[in-house]
């Protein structure tokens, strides 16, 4: 299915001679719990979806561009019946968010490039799966605008033009280009090899951590450890120094941030690198994830976080759903 991220950028851009041993994934297992849980965050999605086409929420863009991938990756798509309706509106929604912002995507109130970021990489999974005509010209803007809006450094910071850049940023901006391109919209090439100069910028040679603004020297995180080498997959930055860097720090993640953690959006990330870096690492990560998730899940089919229930529904379903691999994301 053409749908989502990760084979894409081209590996030879700026490839380090000190290489990653290239890993795959061999077995995944998708258990019956993680099967009922996702059946079920679908069954919630589905039928709290608002009158507008979104979840509400404190990042409406976000939700409904994160539901979009979280019907995809279980296999649904636009034109089937079960979910496709659901589908279909949150596109609608996005598209009238575009034509009120002359191609942005902003909410009444969140405006960041952040947003926009995830409604170009919902858009661009959709657009091979929908026989609609009004997504792809749509698309094609947004992606402009992300083009315009990378700074001289390489990255990308919350406001739609080139000013300062910061490592959460660029990893949605990094994931919506990656996406794009695979839907085959041009990405230039200068635009990937700078983004991979930012990216690699943001770690510690000393510690291996991924800082939010350059250095990695402030205090580690679990998002900054997953974003950072997913970035450099998305990149085609397989083969680096910085890379092996970053996966080091990343599976020595303790087990507490299995433990009644709430960040899914991070897990998100890490699941992803891990599965791009193979067995050892997957095979250590999406166990832990899928058990906390499946007990964490709430009896009406959610998962609650700050930032609303759709968006962290949607990616307890994402990471949950890895085994699919339906998505070019869980796929190498």
């Amino acid at each position: 299915m053409f749908v989502f991220l990760l084979l894409l950028l081209p590996a030879r851009l700026l490839a380090a001679s000190i290489d990653v041993p290239e890993e795959r994934v061999q077995t995944i297992t998708l258990s019956p719990e993680a099967e009922k849980a996702i059946n079920k965050g679908l069954a919630y999605l589905k039928y709290s979806q608002q009158k507008d086409g979104s979840w509400g929420g404190q990042y409406k863009i976000t939700g409904a561009a994160l539901s979009i991938l979280a019907f995809m990756v279980a296999g649904h798509t636009p034109d089937e019946p079960e979910f496709g309706p659901n589908i279909d509106r949150a596109i609608d929604y996005l598209l009238e968010r575009s034509r009120r912002h002359g191609g942005y995507f902003a909410d009444e109130t969140s405006q960041t490039l952040y947003q926009h970021s995830y409604a170009v990489l919902a858009l661009a999974e959709a657009w091979g799966q929908s026989r609609r005509n009004d997504v792809g010209p749509a698309l094609k803007k947004a992606v402009d605008i992300l083009l315009r809006s990378q700074n001289t450094a390489g990255g990308w910071r919350y406001e739609p033009r080139p000013s300062g850049d910061d490592i959460s940023c660029t990893t949605a901006a990094v994931q919506a280009l990656a996406s794009a391109k695979e839907a085959g919209i041009h990405v230039p090439e200068q635009v990937i090899a700078k983004a991979i100069r930012c990216t690699r910028r943001y770690q510690s040679e000393r510690t291996g951590h991924f800082g939010y603004t350059g250095g990695g020297d402030e205090p580690s995180s679990l998002y900054r450890a997953g974003a950072g080498p997913l970035s450099l997959y998305m990149l085609g930055d397989r083969n680096s120094a910085v890379l092996r860097r970053g996966l080091a720090v990343l599976i020595k993640q303790p087990e507490s941030v299995f433990e009644g953690g709430g960040n899914h959006l991070a897990h998100y990330y890490c699941i992803q690198a891990c599965y791009q870096a193979g067995d050892t690492y997957f095979s250590y990560w999406y166990p832990r994830a899928s058990k906390w998730l499946v007990n964490a899940q709430q009896a009406n089919g959610s998962w609650s976080a700050s930032q609303g229930d759709a968006f962290s529904t949607s990616l307890a379903v994402l990471i949950l759903a890895v085994p699919y691999r339906y998505l070019p994301i869980y796929q190498r």
